[in-house]
């Protein structure tokens, strides 16, 4: 349940710099006639939840234009549990404020595009593991979006993006009995086996840059890379991607903190 307060300041600075004329928060007549609405709706009632997110992705790319009906998506996706599409509306909105030039904005739309979906299985592993949880957030966020369900090209699975063998590995050391790979798909596994594999890494490297080097990219990798002077030695990591996971969970890190703390 959002604050109230945190609500009306929210409506209060959509309504200064927004055309729409919806009551805020509210989906319109016309989204919820949209056919994509309604089939997304429906598919989801059926837990069909794959193809109501492709229609549910057609329907805010179509009304991106559209702060209004963005934060009602956003709002109604959230509470069905679609996070990353509420976050893809929330960060619409936010685009369409600074294009705007709107003042900066209240908390509730940082909570939006920075959320704490699970928060209370992230928040008990994170304190079982001595790992800052709006660190792992960030992680989240950037691994998977707070999806679920998400399966990468390597087939890394779930909210952490676990690759098979480091997936099994860490059932075994954690004595996780009859474990498969499928598991990963469920939130407290997935959470239970991140946390704890990123602590390891925070505890061989002590400093979080490495730790998350090593989370993308392996940990004899992140063991090469690691320098002293930081900034440099991030500049130096000569895979693309990785260099560029470390900047966007640091940067999600930040914000994190900015909205929470």
């Amino acid at each position: 349940m959002d604050n109230p307060t945190d609500r009306a300041d929210f409506d209060k600075w959509l309504a200064g710099w927004s055309k729409g004329t919806n009551v805020l928060g509210t989906l319109d007549a016309a989204t919820r006639g949209d056919l994509r609405f309604r089939r997304g709706a429906e598919l989801l009632r059926l837990d069909r939840t794959v193809e109501a997110r492709r229609e549910f992705t057609s329907l805010i790319a179509a009304k991106q234009e559209d702060a209004s009906a963005l934060y009602a998506l956003a709002l109604y996706l959230r509470d069905n549990n679609l996070f990353s599409h509420s976050m893809d509306s929330a960060e619409k909105i936010a685009r369409l404020a600074d294009a705007a030039g709107a003042p900066a904005a209240p908390r509730l739309l940082g909570m939006l595009r920075y959320p704490t979906y699970y928060g209370d299985l992230v928040l008990a592993e994170a304190k079982t593991n001595q790992v800052d949880p709006l660190l792992y957030f960030a992680l989240i966020r950037q691994e998977s979006a707070f999806n679920p369900w998400a399966t990468s090209s390597a087939d890394a699975r779930g909210l952490g993006q676990i690759i098979p063998s480091t997936a099994r590995d860490i059932a075994q050391r954690l004595g996780a009995k009859n474990f498969t790979l499928d598991q990963l798909y469920l939130p407290y596994i997935s959470i239970r086996f991140g946390v704890w594999y990123f602590a390891q890494d925070l505890k061989r490297f002590t400093e979080p840059v490495w730790a998350l080097a090593a989370y993308n990219a392996g940990t004899s990798r992140a063991q090469r890379w690691q320098q002293p002077d930081l900034d440099f030695a991030v500049e130096e990591i000569e895979l693309s991607e990785t260099n560029l996971y470390i900047r966007l969970v640091y940067s999600n890190w930040r914000t994190y903190q900015q909205v929470y703390r």
